[in-house]
């Protein structure tokens, strides 16, 4: 996988990923989308062991998302933001920038998301309960006849 994933950024070898940066980057989010569909047939083989050296697939679930987390909030707007800051300007000053205006989305983005989960973190969807009543008839022997059975269903409704 990681073969192929080169020789696709070598062989489109402009822009953006010119530098050695981008290149890892990309190469890290491929891994990172390779892992997250990989681990669910391993979250499955690992369930139905019957040994007790099975793999904690929580904490790996959890690692695995707070790597993506930290790639897709971090390192990967951080990486645009310096490949377009100006190229004549110096290392430290075009490193300034680009945190400084990760800095800004950083807090942008929080900001939305805590007024999201402030205000719509609650929903009033309706359920309606409906019984319904079966009869099976079953003739035994004795000629005793009727079984009633009640099935009772809860359907949710959006509005």
């Amino acid at each position: 996988m990681f073969t192929v994933t080169w020789v696709t950024i070598v062989a489109d070898d402009k822009g953006w990923g010119t530098a050695i940066y981008c290149k890892i980057l990309v190469i890290l989010s491929m891994a990172l989308c390779w892992t997250q569909a990989l681990m669910l047939p391993l979250d499955v083989a690992n369930s139905q062991l019957a040994v007790d050296s099975q793999i904690n697939m929580a904490v790996f679930w959890q690692i695995t998302y707070y790597v993506t987390l930290g790639m897709l909030t971090i390192l990967l707007p951080y990486a645009i933001f310096f490949y377009e800051t100006d190229p004549e300007k110096s290392y430290c000053r075009r490193f300034v920038t680009a945190f400084l205006y990760l800095l800004a989305t950083l807090v942008i983005s929080c900001a939305l998301l805590f007024a999201s989960w402030s205000f719509l973190k609650f929903v009033d969807l309706p359920v309606y309960l409906i019984q319904s009543q079966a009869t099976d008839i079953t003739d035994d022997a004795q000629g005793d006849i009727s079984i009633t059975q009640t099935v009772i269903h809860s359907i949710m409704l959006g509005s």
